[in-house]
């Protein structure tokens, strides 16, 4: 699938939006209709999918909530977050049942947890982050993304004015070395392999 590139956006930003950018996209404005006025939290704010969902959340005048460790709390507020949940310190259901919008992109225990978060009516929106576990509640609506690239939401996401936040290039010989910093866990944002 493509897509022109606007000439403002340099190529390492729009190879960087791709995949990760449409899978904020799709399970929050899509899926989860995201509102003005809504309260989103967005799990693993830091990473690349959740950098994008801050930005989307916010476009769209939504309040963002976001957990990440206490290292990534200013660039997720640099990214729109109105508030950051250190997970290394703070349980996130403390907040009680204030979000009408759960974006999840961990899954196991965070998954089963985050449906204790939302007000009845609510949207928990998920990737394919292994393990689900099905909430017990059935005042609010699961949600699992289903993630296809086409061109209309390239275009959409193209146009957006999003910020591609890269935390790292690498020349394609040094693949190995930009794959366990993506296996990691602690990338902010896209990782760009430089294929020229």
């Amino acid at each position: 699938m493509t897509a022109a590139v606007p000439p403002s956006m340099s190529l390492d930003a729009a190879a960087a939006i791709g995949i990760a950018a449409l899978s904020a996209w799709i399970p929050l404005v899509e899926d989860a209709r995201l509102a003005p006025g809504q309260r989103v939290l967005v799990h693993a704010g830091a990473g690349g999918v959740g950098g994008y969902a801050l930005q989307l959340a916010r476009s769209y005048g939504a309040e963002a909530w976001t957990t990440c460790s206490a290292r990534n709390a200013e660039f997720c507020r640099g990214l729109g977050a109105h508030r950051t949940i250190d997970y290394t310190r703070e349980d996130f259901r403390d907040a009680g049942r204030v979000f009408d919008v759960v974006l999840d992109t961990v899954g196991g225990e965070i998954h089963a947890r985050s449906a204790e978060v939302l007000r009845p009516g609510g949207v928990l929106a998920y990737l394919s982050a292994a393990p689900v576990q099905r909430p017990g509640r059935s005042d609010i609506l699961v949600i699992p993304a289903q993630i296809q690239a086409t061109r209309e939401r390239l275009e959409r996401l193209l146009a957006a004015g999003l910020r591609a936040p890269i935390e790292a290039r690498f020349p394609l010989e040094r693949a190995a070395e930009a794959y366990e910093l993506s296996r990691s866990g602690h990338a902010r944002g896209k990782i760009v392999l430089d294929i020229s």
